[in-house]
């Protein structure tokens, strides 16, 4: 079937420059910058004079470099030359079309033309012929890939509100040092004996010592693999390139052989070192740690988590502050004057908790791609009638 019988296709186009801001209007979106795995994220972009919407139940599609990537959104947006609004036909499931243009985005990429920036033409987008599963169907494959989906959702949120709940416990007891006193009381707020840092230039809690990082944890810097021999064919070994640490998963590999200290696991906190300076805790299993990341480990597991959480304003501070001829570049000796104040071991039970939370994030972390890796591999099967619902 065509695509223009599957949906109405309703093409982008951009708002007057001069109406776009950040405080009021409708929600705008260009391209892909915002899109999450499946669902259409928050665009801090405004337009007080919106052109063409797209509304909530709509596939957004890329239509310019990177074609053919898909999302849902579930509001009102307005949207750019970047991207095409699909409203599904009143017999076709919504999460249907999703994962056929999922499946087909290949083909969509295929017909992009255009000798600097690719992109495809309104015709050519709704002439597109996509080869489809019995109708009978498609009500049952959204049902059994829209069950994964929410799924998956609902893990996410249960991980930003363990981010967001870790997040507020750090700031309150280790940066605003309101931590419980022997009395259960905030530490600082209740009169808490603060000293004087020379080294910080601040106040700490008496017993706490200021440490360098080189003082606290070890550094994996990575292995400079050949990349001639990088694949995401699926064979060799997994690695963790600069751009795998913003998602804490891989799937590039390599079939290079190398030492076994490079080999890092879930858990591990991993720090980008050019450009951005991405840092998160990896879910992806076993893989060799390339060149230009880092792996930070506490000397002492107790402060793993606080560590993590710790090395986030150094960190940003550095990126913002390094300068080079295109991009930033951290190295071992930006680490290694960080100075952080730590906490003492009398705070067992409050780093401790610290640890559960990013424990409990990474596990979720975990579980989840195992659910994407499963609706992944279910979706061909699908869409090509080799597994069949009933």
């Amino acid at each position: 079937m065509r695509l223009d019988e599957l949906s109405d296709v309703n093409m982008g186009q951009s708002p007057a420059g001069d109406s776009l801001n950040d405080s009021t209007g409708t929600e705008f979106h260009q391209g892909k910058i915002y899109f999450g795995d499946l669902e259409l994220g928050r665009s801090p972009i405004k337009t007080n004079a919106p052109t063409r919407l797209a509304k909530p139940g709509d596939v957004l599609m890329c239509v310019r470099a990177p074609v053919g990537v898909v999302n849902l959104t579930d509001r009102e947006v307005c949207i750019g030359r970047g991207l095409a609004a699909l409203t599904p036909k009143a017999d076709v499931p919504t999460k249907f079309l999703l994962h056929l243009l999922r499946y087909h985005q290949a083909a969509v990429e295929q017909m992009a033309t255009g000798s600097t920036f690719a992109s495809i033409t309104t015709d050519q987008l709704k002439n597109l012929e996509i080869p489809i599963p019995d109708k009978r169907c498609w009500l049952r494959i959204a049902g059994v890939l829209g069950s994964l989906d929410e799924k998956i959702a609902l893990n996410r949120k249960k991980i930003a509100e363990l981010e967001a709940l870790a997040k507020t416990i750090y700031d309150y007891w280790f940066v605003q040092f309101d931590f419980p006193d022997k009395n259960g009381k905030p530490y600082k707020s209740s009169g808490g004996k603060m000293v004087w840092s020379d080294p910080l230039k601040r106040e700490v809690p008496e017993g706490w010592n200021v440490e360098s990082l080189p003082q606290i944890a070890d550094y994996l810097f990575g292995n400079p693999f050949d990349s001639s021999l990088f694949t995401t064919s699926g064979k060799g070994f997994p690695i963790v390139r600069i751009r795998n640490v913003k998602d804490g998963y891989t799937h590039d590999r390599t079939i290079e052989t190398a030492s076994k200290e490079y080999i890092i696991h879930n858990g591990d906190f991993l720090i980008g070192m050019d450009g951005y300076f991405d840092m998160n805790h990896w879910i992806g299993g076993e893989a060799y740690l390339v060149q230009r990341s880092c792996r930070i480990r506490a000397k002492d597991d107790l402060y793993a988590a606080w560590l993590s959480m710790s090395l986030a304003s150094p960190i940003k501070h550095l990126e913002k502050s390094l300068t080079g001829a295109t991009l930033a570049h951290l190295g071992k000796a930006h680490l290694d004057k960080i100075l952080l104040p730590k906490p003492p071991k009398s705070m067992t039970k409050e780093l401790s908790l610290l640890n559960n939370l990013i424990e409990q994030k990474v596990h979720l972390g975990i579980a989840n791609l195992e659910l994407v890796n499963q609706r992944d591999t279910l979706l061909p099967l699908l869409m090509n009638g080799q597994v069949v619902v009933k």
